[in-house]
C-alpha cells in the first residue's frame, strides 16, 4: 500500500466519472471536510492477502498524523495511481473499512471508490504538511508477534529420555531429535513428494500441471481410498460438509483469517490452504445450541500449498464447536487418543511439537505438562506469542526430508470473527472451535507410510497370482474369485515373462503371492510372505481370514483396474 498523507486547510472530492465500462444513473455526493488530513491510499493486489495488517499499520499512521497535527478529521481518498498494480475494487473498499474501524474514534468520511475523482486541495505550508509511506504490514506488531522459547521434554541424555522430566531449555538439551531441528531452528524445508510418490509408483508427475501437480495411479488410487475409508470411519459420528475451494477476500471474516493466518492474494479470490474458512462460515449459518455441542464438521478436500511440491494436497479435516475451554480441552485429549490409534494402525512414528501461549500456560500448566508426558520420547515444547492458546503439530522423517502429519488447534479467534454463535438459554456465546487435522496430508501419509513398507490393510494389491502359464490363468481366476469375494485385493500376473521374472517384480506393496501350477489340489496354494520371504501352505479361505483380521477397516475396499496385469494400460511406468 501507498499512503500519502495531507494536511490541508480544505479538502473536497466529486466523483464524476465511474471507473467501470456503464455509466450509473446517479452519482455519490461529494466528499469535503476543513481542517482535516487528506489520506490518499493506493492499495494494492498483494495487500488482499495482508488486509489486516497493512489497514492496521495505515490506521497507525493516520492516528499519529491526526495527534501531531491536531485534527480530529480523516479523509479516505482512494488513489489508483499511486501504485503500479491496482488491487479489485472490492478489495479496495474492503481495506478503507479497516482503515475506518481503526479510526473509530475520529471523524474519518470516505471517498468511495471505483470513480474517477474531481479533486480540490488547499495543503498547509509547514514541514510536517506532507507525509508519504509504503506500507507492507510487515513492521506492525500485534498481539500474535513477539519471542517464543523452546524447551525440550523427555531429553535424550546419558541415562536415557525420561518422560516424568520436566522440560528444559532447548539450548541445555543434551540432543534434540534430527526430526525437530529444523523446526525449532525455523529452517524446515518443504518436503519433496513430489519426488517421493511417484519413486514408489503411487503417482507420476503432470508436466501439463502447474505447481508440480501430480497424477494419482491405480495403486495409489486404492491406497487413498483405504485412507480415506479408514478416517471416514474414524468420524464417522460427524457432519460430512463439502466447502467451496476459492475465498473471498473482501469478505470480512475472510480477510481478517487471511491475514491472521499470512496467506497472500492475487486477484479477486484466494484458494483455501485449510478447510477452517469453510467450516467456521458453515458453523455460523448453523443453529447451535449449548445441549448439542460438541459439534463437528469432517471433509476431505482439496487445498492449495504455494510453497511445496505438490502445490494441491488432500487435507482431511475436522472441526468441533465446544461450549468453553474446558469443554474443548477435553476434545483434545480425546483426539489425543486418536492419534495414537492411528500411529499403530497406519505404522508411523509421529513425533509432537506443541505450543502454548504464556497465559494459557500459567492457567493450564498441570494440564498441558499432563500433555507432554502422555508421550513417548522426545517432545519440543514452544512457549510465548504463538497464534493459538494450545496446539500441537506433528511431524515424522522420511528420509531426510521431514513431513507435518496432523495437528490439534484450539481456536478461540476465529469463530468469533466468522460470527459463529451458540444459544444457552436466553444468552448467545461465542463456542470454542478444535481444529484436527489426523493426518495431515493424504500426500504427506502416503510418503510416510511407504517409506518403511506398507501394512497388508493398505496394499493396493493383497495378493498376486502367478500362474506358471496360460494353462493356468483359468484357475487363478476361480482363486481370484474366492478372495475378493472375500474382500482381499487380488490381481493376477499374466504378462509374457518368466516366473522368475514375474517374483522378481513383487514389491513390499504386494504383501503375499502365489504361484500356481499344474499339481496340487485345487484348493491348496503355497504362499510367500513378500517380506520374509517364508513360504507355507494353506487355502484361499484361510488366506483371505488372515488378511482380513489385519485390516482396521469395517468394510473392505476394493482393487482398482483389470484383474489381470496384462490388459491394464501401463501409464508413467506403473503397473
Amino acid at each position: 500500500m501507498r499512503l500519502l498523507a495531507v494536511h490541508a486547510d480544505a479538502l473536497s472530492c466529486e466523483p464524476v466519472h465511474s471507473r467501470g465500462d456503464v455509466e450509473p444513473e446517479e452519482y455519490p455526493d461529494p466528499v469535503s471536510a476543513d481542517s482535516c488530513i487528506g489520506a490518499f491510499v493506493g492499495v494494492e493486489t498483494g495487500d488482499g492477502g495482508r488486509m489486516g495488517a497493512v489497514a492496521t499499520a495505515a490506521a497507525a499512521e493516520l492516528r499519529a498524523a491526526s495527534d501531531q497535527l491536531n485534527t480530529d478529521t480523516v479523509v479516505l481518498v482512494p488513489t489508483p495511481h499511486l501504485v503500479d498494480d491496482t488491487a479489485e475494487q472490492g478489495v479496495v473498499a474492503a481495506v478503507l473499512d479497516e482503515i475506518r474501524a481503526g479510526l473509530s474514534d475520529r471523524d474519518v468520511r470516505s471517498v468511495p471508490s471505483g470513480w474517477h475523482l474531481e479533486c480540490d486541495l488547499r495543503t498547509k505550508g509547514h514541514p510536517y504538511a506532507v507525509r508519504s509511506r509504503r506500507l507492507t504490514g510487515e513492521d506492525h506488531v500485534d498481539e500474535a508477534t513477539g519471542e517464543t522459547a523452546w524447551f525440550l521434554a523427555g531429553d535424550t541424555s546419558a541415562d536415557g529420555p525420561d518422560a516424568n522430566d520436566p522440560p528444559v531449555p532447548i539450548q541445555d538439551a543434551t540432543a534434540v531429535p534430527a526430526v525437530l531441528d529444523g523446526i525449532v531452528r525455523g529452517e524446515r524445508r518443504h518436503p519433496r513428494l513430489g519426488e517421493i510418490l511417484p519413486a514408489h509408483g503411487i503417482t507420476t508427475s503432470d508436466e501439463a500441471a502447474t505447481g508440480g501437480g501430480l497424477r494419482w495411479t491405480p495403486r495409489g488410487l486404492t491406497m487413498r481410498a483405504c485412507i480415506r475409508a479408514l478416517l471416514d470411519e474414524r468420524f464417522a459420528d460427524a457432519t460430512p460438509i463439502r466447502t467451496p475451494e476459492q475465498l473471498n477476500p473482501a469478505t470480512t471474516a475472510i480477510r481478517e483469517h487471511v491475514a491472521a493466518a499470512g496467506w497472500t492474494v492475487e486477484g479477486p479470490s484466494v484458494t483455501r490452504r485449510a478447510l477452517c474458512p469453510g467450516h467456521l462460515s458453515a458453523l455460523a449459518d448453523a443453529d447451535l445450541d449449548a445441549d448439542a455441542l460438541p459439534a463437528t464438521l469432517w471433509e476431505v478436500g482439496e487445498c492449495e500449498r504455494p510453497d511445496s511440491a505438490p502445490q494441491k494436497v488432500t487435507l482431511p479435516e475436522a472441526h468441533t464447536a465446544t461450549t468453553d475451554l474446558d469443554a474443548a480441552l477435553a476434545v483434545v485429549e480425546e483426539r489425543l487418543g486418536l492419534f495414537d490409534e492411528l500411529d499403530s494402525t497406519l505404522g508411523i512414528d509421529r513425533v509432537p511439537v506443541v505450543r502454548v501461549t504464556d497465559e494459557f500456560y500459567a492457567a493450564h500448566e498441570q494440564w498441558v505438562e499432563g500433555v507432554v508426558g502422555r508421550f513417548e520420547g522426545p517432545v519440543a515444547v514452544e512457549r510465548g506469542a504463538v497464534e493459538h492458546p494450545f496446539s500441537v503439530a506433528f511431524f515424522a522423517s522420511v528420509g531426510d526430508d521431514v513431513v507435518e502429519l496432523g495437528w490439534l488447534r484450539v481456536d478461540v479467534d476465529g469463530p468469533a470473527r466468522f460470527g459463529v454463535e451458540y444459544a444457552d438459554g436466553t444468552r448467545r456465546s461465542t463456542p470454542v472451535v478444535v481444529h484436527t487435522a489426523p493426518v495431515g496430508t493424504v500426500e504427506a501419509l502416503a510418503a510416510t507410510v511407504l517409506d518403511p513398507g506398507v501394512p497388508t490393510w493398505l496394499a493396493p494389491t493383497q495378493v498376486r497370482l502367478l500362474p506358471i502359464d496360460q494353462g493356468q490363468v483359468a484357475r487363478c481366476r476361480r482363486v481370484a474369485a474366492t478372495l475378493s469375494g472375500a474382500g482381499v485385493r487380488v490381481d493376477i500376473d499374466d504378462r509374457a515373462r518368466t516366473v522368475g521374472e514375474r517374483i522378481a517384480a513383487v514389491t513390499d506393496r504386494v504383501p503375499y503371492y502365489a504361484v500356481i501350477g499344474d499339481r496340487g489340489d485345487g484348493e491348496r496354494l503355497r504362499v510367500t510372505d513378500s517380506e520374509t520371504g517364508a513360504t507355507e501352505e494353506t487355502t484361499p479361505a484361510a488366506l483371505a481370514e488372515r488378511i482380513g483380521a489385519s485390516t482396521p477397516l469395517d468394510r473392505p475396499v476394493s482393487r482398482r483396474g483389470p484383474l489381470c496385469l496384462s490388459d491394464r494400460l501401463v501409464v508413467g511406468g506403473s503397473e
